[in-house]
């Protein structure tokens, strides 16, 4: 039994008719939709033949993975500005990012500009300022060397309801489509580590990002052009596999 069998059966006109008891099992994810060569299932009211065609990778699949090697973390950004149309299509693309359940409990902060972040960057250093380890960065930030949004132009942040199952598993996946998507772009990507710490820890940080105090921030991404180019990849151990057949 597959997958649509689960909520489809054919009816005596040999079309397939839906289980109003499997309805309930429906987590709107839309394979059936996307699946169905013909267009035959509307789902949830989307019409699919509105529906965005998949296209093929034809030849040029290698060009899909080297994107996916030559992806770096960059940590030092030029000036240029990021424009809110291209975060907005990076966003756009991380809709499509698995989601357990399809919950999807990720929302998005874009912060938009040096000013945000410097503020975000100065709250950060106070709250990890007493830190084993991280106090060094705050250090820095006091003698105006940036080591916490490494001169981003913008960032974008994750949060959810802390009730929301899976929810750090879900913010990964999703900020990852946002790093690739943004390589895609030619922008270049770091995980801001120090910002998600400071907003577990800095309640006026997370009174700044207008959080609630039922939501947390589950993940941190910095956005710019990049001022360093590579032309190499790095080298990186062998993955560890165990085969069990």
């Amino acid at each position: 039994m597959n997958a649509l069998q689960l909520f489809f059966s054919v009816g005596e006109d040999g079309f397939p008719v839906s289980d109003p008891e499997s309805e309930l099992r429906c987590i709107s994810c839309g394979h059936c939709a996307a699946v169905c060569p013909k267009a035959a299932l509307e789902w949830s009211g989307y019409d699919p033949l509105q529906l965005a065609p998949v296209v093929s990778f034809g030849a040029e699949p290698q060009r899909i993975l080297s994107a996916l090697k030559s992806r770096r973390s960059v940590r030092k950004f030029s000036s240029e500005p990021v424009s809110t149309e291209m975060i907005s299509q990076i966003l756009d693309t991380s809709r499509y990012a698995p989601s357990a359940s399809n919950i999807r409990p990720v929302k998005w902060l874009h912060l938009h500009g040096r000013s945000s972040l410097e503020t975000i960057a100065g709250m950060t250093a106070e709250a990890i300022s007493s830190l084993p380890v991280y106090s060094t960065f705050a250090k820095m930030w006091l003698k105006g060397v940036d080591m916490i949004t490494r001169g981003a132009p913008t960032c974008v942040l994750t949060y959810t309801n802390k009730s929301a199952g899976w929810n750090r598993e879900d913010s990964a996946i999703a900020i990852t489509y946002a790093e690739i998507s943004a390589h895609a772009l030619g922008l270049g990507t770091c995980w801001g580590g120090l910002v998600m710490k400071a907003a577990q820890l800095n309640p006026e940080l997370q009174k700044y990002l207008g959080l609630q105090d039922n939501e947390s921030v589950t993940g941190a991404l910095l956005l710019g052009f990049p001022e360093v180019t590579f032309y190499r990849l790095p080298p990186r151990k062998d993955p560890d596999i165990r085969i069990i057949t």
